[in-house]
């Protein structure tokens, strides 16, 4: 079972109504985290959206063509540009990892 760990930023779609809404992500990097006591893995996306830091629920499918990833709620995400992470947004990222 995928992680179900959210951030405030990605959301969570209600039951029967996906969002329909992609956004841009730049200064983007893909990290792999474990979950604790079961050793399962997941993807998130860490990045900035309109000049906010995001982390993205669980990566579920990635489009390497399109550079669009899919998440656990129904967010697609447009990887716009070269992978690479700002100093503040990696900070973003600790406080999710620590939180999450």
């Amino acid at each position: 079972m995928p992680n179900k760990n959210v951030s405030l930023e990605d959301g969570q779609a209600s039951p029967g109504k996906p969002f329909q809404t992609e956004e841009t992500l730049r200064s983007w990097t893909v990290f792999e985290v474990t979950s604790i006591g079961s050793n399962e893995k997941s993807q998130h996306a860490v990045g900035r959206v309109q000049g906010r830091n995001v982390v993205t629920s669980a990566i579920q499918s990635f489009d390497q063509k399109t550079m669009r990833v899919r998440t656990l709620s129904d967010r697609v995400f447009h990887l716009k540009g070269a992978p690479g992470l700002l100093f503040e947004t990696a900070r973003h990222w600790g406080h999710w990892a620590e939180m999450n």
